[in-house]
């Protein structure tokens, strides 16, 4: 089964190898591999066994790895790997709506990759090695654990015992494995933090007692398991539930899985804690270990080590009567008193289950390498973060209890620095030793001495989606992959409630059914009455629809066509009016229009209608439900409510009678005022549409008249003072591009100044009429507040809410910040006002 990468990986690869830098590597590779034939006499590559190709393989990468062309192509892979990442989470971050941050997103498709990898090729697990002192994420700490701790015999061993007879791997002990199992992940504290959902997933509890009671079978011993043996489960079965949902944690590939992992950590122990246990060990003791780690204290902080010696000289742990090595036993002897119980379950229980996971991803790591000992300096600086609390102990007894109860305090950061600080060059000297040759590492920092990396951080290239159109595919298409998405775990949740359905209640019913053993049931119409009751709760909406529209559609159909086809017309080509030969519906399916809406200021104002219509959709339903809630209030038990409610409003205050008025009196004013400015609008739209009309009669008169003569010519101051400025003015203003406009139609074309003093003339009357003033009132300052008063409006709003407003704006403000920005808009208007009023006198 081929794993599939990220879509940001696969286009790198593909990038690589069409690059000429690849083609380049690849000819020398294939050079060196045809000198290497020749040198041992071998015709063809195909000739040669498996092994014998990779060692092939291996020597000539090894030869070309400090060649131009090899060092040109991890450039190249380098720079591709950091662009199309980058590129990738510029476009999640414009498309997706992400709750992570950029390093977070670049992080997890990092961790993504590098899991899909490993998947891919398990033969490069050594390349963990780059994370030594960090925390392995989820996914890469659950493939980094399994390929390390990979047993293919034990779990084989186990699947077969297991389809022979399921009872060979359940320990006659098993109830009380499970009992203890429970009481571990529920009662014991550091366990409780680490397992919240224990106590309401019963799964994981018998999981846990499956692996333990199959391994305590395969002992074939009497004997009970010990603490330490459920101890080093747990660390292993956390590392599954962080990539596991807990339901899923009991099936049987799990189980499998933990099993497998379960008897390779306990063949895999170091040789101090099998001493700890009490087996026989040929490699480093306990004892030995203890020593190292005095001799590590001794050289890091002398203090602490002679506190410890001094402490434990007083309780004559040891022969002293050797002085030259005295001081080195007792504190040899007193650390073995201290660490053996944190030793012995491999710091599990001791620390936090976040802390001890750190550990074991250090040890895991380099599980392969012989010399790797990072046992030594985890322990070693177990002590030392301990040291404050060590050091105010007064005797042995209270150093045992500072290390096994307050080493619960300690966190993984503090492990990190301490181990960076005094241990990592050693160790990852070790790991370096080991893997280094193996493969090489894309680091342009560490190996070819590049610049620093992620130069395309700010560099990123977008998707291009400029148009309307391509902006809305891509939402419809992530719309529709969440819908799909929602579907399928609906449909996997409908299936798992269908297949977790209670059987009837008693054994085999279908068996003693069909075999009429169920009291009651005798006969094979009683069988049949049964079966539909009980199997009816499993049918679905859509084996409906199926079966129906086999068997019934079409006669159902023709009654109600027989009813209603005739009532009215059907727009379908297809059924209705086939015979004119019609082409099939939906032609335009992919071929709509959209509106065009290129301009930002266009998509702003769409947005914001979106928006104002939304909040006023939430501000119904909000006054619906809270008069909802009103009308849903109960009334206080034990008393006359109503009578009650009458009394008070009887005797209100006089403020909220006042209140009342105001209201009444402000909504009343509000009705005039709305009432007077659709009157005024009214009016307009009539003067506008009559103006129009007189527009086409003055047209129609200018076609069929002479050309103008000398009594009618315009003169020429007359026609100096229409300009183009002044026409573009009036037509913006009138909205019409005509020059001429009269209430009275006539023969002869008027001039443009005269129509146009006559339309303002019309105006000014209509508006006299409707305000009840007098047409010599308006005077200059009037016309001119006229014509610009809704250019100096505009000029207002952008200078002080930076856009033009609209009706549907002012509802998303308070009445007071409403008042308050409606008051500067007219103050501007005033000035501006004010100034062209000067202007023009």
């Amino acid at each position: 089964m081929s794993v599939p990468f990220p879509l940001w990986l696969q286009n790198s690869k593909a990038e690589i190898v069409e690059s000429e830098e690849w083609t380049n590597v690849t000819r020398e590779l294939f050079d060196a591999i045809q000198q290497q034939l020749a040198q041992n006499h071998v015709a063809y590559f195909t000739d040669l066994t498996d092994a014998e190709k990779s060692l092939f393989m291996d020597r000539a990468a090894k030869s070309i790895q400090h060649s131009d062309n090899y060092r040109k192509m991890m450039q190249k892979v380098s720079y591709t790997l950091d662009r199309h990442l980058s590129n990738e989470v510029a476009r999640e971050l414009l498309e997706e709506d992400p709750v992570e941050t950029k390093p977070e997103l670049v992080i997890e498709h990092v961790r993504e990759g590098a899991v899909s990898l490993l998947k891919r090729w398990p033969d490069m697990k050594g390349k963990v090695y780059r994370c030594l002192n960090q925390r392995l994420p989820e996914n890469l700490r659950f493939i980094t654990w399994k390929l390390f701790l990979q047993n293919t015999l034990a779990r084989k061993v186990y699947c077969d015992a297991l389809a022979e007879d399921a009872s060979s791997v359940r320990s006659a002990h098993e109830r009380d494995i499970q009992h203890k199992c429970e009481a571990l992940l529920t009662a014991v504290p550091v366990f409780a933090r680490a397992f919240p959902e224990a106590k309401t997933s019963p799964a994981i509890a018998s999981t846990m007692t499956k692996v333990l009671s199959y391994y305590h079978a395969k002992l074939r011993t009497t004997n009970r398991l010990i603490d330490v043996q459920y101890l080093l489960l747990i660390p292993l079965l956390q590392a599954s539930l962080e990539v596991q949902r807990p339901e899923k944690i009991g099936s049987s590939s799990s189980v499998a899985n933990l099993v497998e992992q379960y008897i390779s950590l306990l063949e895999s122990r170091p040789s101090f804690v099998r001493d700890a246990w009490g087996e026989t060990t040929t490699g480093v003791s306990l004892n030995e270990m203890c020593k190292k780690v005095g001799s590590e204290l001794s050289r890091i902080d002398t203090g602490l080590s002679d506190h410890i010696s001094s402490l434990y000289s007083q309780e004559k742990v040891t022969d002293t009567s050797s002085k030259a090595n005295s001081s080195n036993e007792v504190l040899t002897a007193g650390l073995k008193a201290m660490l053996k119980p944190m030793l012995r379950s491999m710091f599990v229980g001791f620390l936090e289950c976040e802390v001890v996971l750190y550990m074991w991803d250090q040890w895991l790591l380099g599980l392969d390498v012989d010399d790797y000992d990072v046992w030594l300096p985890l322990i070693t600086l177990t002590l030392l973060l301990l040291k404050e609390p060590l050091m105010r102990a007064t005797d042995a007894q209270q150093l045992e209890e500072v290390t096994q109860r307050q080493s619960i305090l300690l966190t993984v950061d503090s492990y990190q620095y301490e181990f960076h600080k005094h241990f990592y060059k050693s160790v990852f000297a070790k790991l370096t030793e080991k893997y280094s040759q193996d493969a090489p590492v894309v680091d342009p920092l560490s190996t070819l001495g590049l610049p620093a990396p992620w130069i395309h951080w700010t560099k990123e290239v977008l998707p291009e989606r400029t148009r309307v159109e391509d902006r809305r595919l891509a939402r419809e298409q992530r719309a529709a992959f969440k819908l799909r998405q929602l579907r399928n775990e609906q449909e996997t949740q409908l299936n798992n409630q269908r297949h977790a359905l209670p059987p009837p209640p008693g054994s085999n019913f279908y068996q003693l059914l069909c075999a009429n053993k169920i009291p009651g049931i005798t006969t094979y119409a009683q069988q049949l009455e049964e079966v539909t009751q009980r199997q009816s709760i499993l049918l679905t909406v859509d084996s409906y629809q199926y079966e129906f529209h086999k068997h019934f559609y079409k006669s159902v159909f023709a009654k109600l066509t027989e009813k209603y086809s005739q009532d009215a017309p059907v727009v379908d080509p297809l059924s209705s009016m086939s015979h004119w030969g019609w082409p099939a519906p939906w032609i335009h399916w992919t071929k709509e229009v959209l509106p065009e809406r290129t301009r930002v200021e266009d998509r702003r104002l769409a947005r914001e209608q979106r928006a104002a219509f939304k909040l006023r959709q939430l501000r119904n339903e909000q006054e619906t439900q809270l008069n909802n809630q009103r009308h849903a209030l109960p009334p206080p038990p034990g008393s006359n409510f109503y009578e009650e409610k009458d009394n008070v409003n009887k005797f209100d205050s006089p403020e909220r009678q006042q209140l009342n008025e105001d209201r009444v009196y402000l909504e009343t004013q509000l009705e005039q005022e709305r009432r007077r400015r659709e009157d005024v609008e009214r009016k307009a739209e009539a003067e506008i549409s009559q103006l129009h009309a007189e527009l086409q009669r003055l047209r129609r008169v200018n076609q069929r008249s002479p050309a103008p003569s000398a009594d009618n010519a315009i003169p020429p101051d007359a026609q100096s003072q229409v300009s183009p400025s002044r026409m573009s003015e009036s037509t913006l203003m009138t909205g019409f591009h005509a020059p001429g406009n009269s209430p009275r139609v006539t023969d002869q074309p008027k001039p443009p100044m005269e129509v146009m003093s006559i339309f303002l003339q019309n105006i000014t009357q209509d508006i006299s009429h409707v305000t009840g003033g007098y047409v010599g009132d308006l005077d200059v300052s009037t016309n001119l507040q006229l014509s610009k008063y809704r250019e100096l409006q505009r000029e207002a709003e952008k200078d002080v809410m930076g856009h033009v407003m609209k009706d549907y704006d002012w509802t998303l403000y308070t009445e007071p910040d409403k008042r308050r920005y409606q008051e500067d808009i007219q103050s501007h208007i005033n000035t501006n006002f004010e100034r062209l009023y000067a202007q023009t006198l």
